[in-house]
């Protein structure tokens, strides 16, 4: 995949430059079974085709930022999806392989695609991504979990945007023998959605190579960049060979209405534990001497709820923490808020 059309994580660190370890996007469904294919396949939850979602085209004339990956969106045209699908609590639609979506001009145009996918075929998939006939990704990706964020070709003021997602297929009943399911299934999709803008400095949608984590859903993204929310438990263990940071600057949304209990330990010493109200969770602190540690072991623990509990018009059944926007660490004084823009429930 080329320079253009890659969001690449980086984790840089050294002075004033923040080693990203970034926190909201893998989807660990997997500890929900989605890790094993036949588990999921034996077990999983067919939701009856759903409606197309009129409430979103109701609220904004505009198709930017929607969701369209779970369930049909009124004014979108689509073809090759089957109906949705729920997972550990997370709606989805597997694609027969070659799923198209057509979204109505916009004006100013979309600049960017947020797009999530699960690939659960034994062998992994190639998979092609394909926007208004110009190539935008072209990958093999292993059986997990997939996202990026990529750049849109010109598409004009007045064109409409035609999206392609392309892949290798499988039948489940031809790779498990529990399997009574004999569709043709290529990609599931999780989060696809059109941006404007992109914000490529806060790098918290997607895992860093060389860092251990767990406890996180997959990526959403929110004003233009990869978000993740936790499962109420993260952790991150993070080489310390080449670093040895001072500062570290957490920043979060706690989506909870009834607010949540937040604590932070690093290599076992607690350094936050506080009430925190729905809203922005924003907090620089100090880490203790790391001296020959070779990780630096950090937890990020908070209340839970389920939002299809707190919303009647959500069908979100997940388990969520907090939705992490960035977790930096810097050897400097202080280190700039990933986002000056509040976060609202989505």
């Amino acid at each position: 995949m080329g320079d253009k059309v890659r969001a690449r994580c980086v984790a840089s660190l050294v002075a004033g430059v923040a080693i990203v370890a970034t926190m909201a996007g893998c989807d660990r469904a997997a500890s929900d079974g989605i890790g094993e294919a036949s588990a999921v396949r034996r077990n999983r939850t067919t939701v009856p085709a759903a409606a197309p979602d009129l409430s979103a085209s109701r609220q904004t004339a505009s198709y930017i930022g929607i969701n369209v990956a779970p369930k049909p969106v009124a004014g979108i045209s689509e073809t090759g999806l089957y109906p949705t699908e729920n997972w550990g609590g997370s709606p989805r639609r597997w694609t027969n392989g070659r799923g198209v979506f057509v979204f109505p001009a916009e004006r100013p145009p979309a600049r960017y695609l947020g797009i999530s996918i699960e690939v659960v075929n034994p062998a992994g998939s190639k998979l092609e991504l394909v926007a208004n006939r110009t190539p935008i990704a072209t990958t093999h990706v292993p059986t997990a979990t997939w996202s990026e964020l990529l750049t849109l070709p010109n598409l004009g003021a007045h064109a409409n945007v035609q999206l392609v997602v392309k892949s290798d297929t499988f039948r489940p009943a031809g790779t498990n023998p529990q399997s009574e399911d004999r569709r043709k299934l290529g990609v599931a999709l999780l989060h696809l959605a059109l941006l404007r803008e992109s914000d490529r400095v806060t790098f918290a949608g997607k895992p860093v190579e060389g860092v251990k984590e767990s406890g996180f859903h997959y990526a959403e993204f929110w004003d233009g960049a990869p978000r993740r929310w936790t499962d109420g438990h993260a952790k991150y263990e993070i080489p310390t060979r080449y670093i040895k940071p001072r500062q570290l600057h957490l920043d979060c949304y706690v989506g909870n209405p009834k607010g949540s209990r937040i604590s932070v330990t690093v290599n076992g010493k607690r350094l936050l534990d506080e009430e925190a109200k729905r809203g922005d969770f924003v907090k620089t602190l100090t880490l203790p001497m790391l001296d020959d540690a070779a990780l630096l072991e950090l937890e990020l623990e908070s209340d839970t709820f389920v939002p299809s509990r707190e919303d009647d018009q959500s069908t979100d059944l997940r388990q969520l923490g907090v939705l992490v926007r960035k977790v930096a660490l810097s050897d400097a004084a202080a280190v700039p808020s990933a986002s000056s823009t509040s976060t609202s429930s989505r």
